[in-house]
């Protein structure tokens, strides 16, 4: 396991054992910044030319409690199975043109394209300085596909100008084959302990674990 990788098993567990308080504490650093997904999906579109469909993946709750202070937030107690949300902004690059006529791209943009819709994620974790990307293929009713999703040259393009994005303000790409790297002792909203993944805990219980390479 390279060095940076375990480091970050190594942060994860503390931060997702025993009773959530690091954690806790970790995410009131962050709660002046919760909005910034904002800033950083107007700059990906302009990069990309894409519509990017952004948002911080915690609940909404727990925002709420975040402004609040740390006792609202630990007031939640957090447990499995509860709805603390996922650290991190996603942003859901949508590879076509006409995902800009739409409002709801999972529900209308597959059968107006009469095709699945082509999508480059990107992860921006609150817990370390850290990104993941993947790129998948969204089919009607908004069901992602678990397959491997090849982009070509315009959207490799379109790749790495986001990615450029993330680099510029300080964030490194953690790899896609570290991301299901196991983090002993560490449970989720969605993951006992023994279960959780690096992806899991820096990014998000509620999609599957990256795959395949992108």
């Amino acid at each position: 396991m390279h060095e940076d990788v375990a480091a970050l098993v190594r942060h994860c567990t503390t931060l997702w054992s025993g009773d959530h308080a690091p954690l806790h504490a970790a995410l009131l650093e962050q709660s002046a910044r919760l909005r910034d997904w904002r800033d950083v999906e107007s700059v990906l579109e302009n990069a990309t030319g894409f519509r990017v469909d952004g948002e911080c993946m915690l609940a909404d709750d727990v925002i709420a409690a975040l402004r609040s202070g740390p006792a609202a937030l630990d007031a939640l107690q957090p447990g499995v199975g509860t709805a603390l949300g996922d650290p991190a902004f996603a942003f859901d690059v949508l590879l076509h043109r006409e995902a800009w006529e739409v409002d709801d791209w999972r529900a209308d943009l597959a059968r107006q394209l009469g095709s699945d819709v082509r999508v480059l994620a990107l992860y921006r974790s609150l817990l370390a300085p850290v990104y993941a990307i993947e790129a998948f293929g969204v089919g009607a009713g908004g069901i992602q596909r678990d397959t491997a999703l090849r982009l070509d040259a315009a959207e490799r393009q379109a790749l790495d100008l986001a990615t450029a994005v993330l680099e510029a303000r300080g964030f490194r790409r953690l790899a896609n084959a570290d991301l299901a790297t196991p983090v002993p002792g560490a449970w989720t909203d969605l993951c006992k302990p023994g279960e959780a993944t690096l992806f899991q805990c820096l990014f998000t219980d509620a999609r599957p674990t990256p795959r395949y390479p992108t």
